[in-house]
């Protein structure tokens, strides 16, 4: 998530990372992530869509996914 959403946000295509939230949010309710993990990617998702999310943001949540690993 991090290196794909930090690219497309510094280039400021929001388009791409809102349909890019869309997709890993689905592909992680498939799997039945732990409810912390889908709160970061919920997280992710809206500041997309709502078109706040910024490189250090999506630093940070992608960040949250990998320490959480063990959730």
């Amino acid at each position: 998530m991090c290196l794909a959403s930090v690219e497309l946000s510094e280039q400021g295509r929001t388009r791409e990372l809102k349909s890019l939230a869309v997709e890993l949010l689905s592909a992680f309710e498939v799997r039945e992530i732990h409810r912390e993990s889908m709160a970061v990617l919920l997280l992710f998702q809206r500041s997309c869509e709502e078109e706040r999310l910024t490189a250090e943001l999506a630093r940070q949540l992608s960040s949250l996914l990998k320490r959480g690993k063990g959730w």
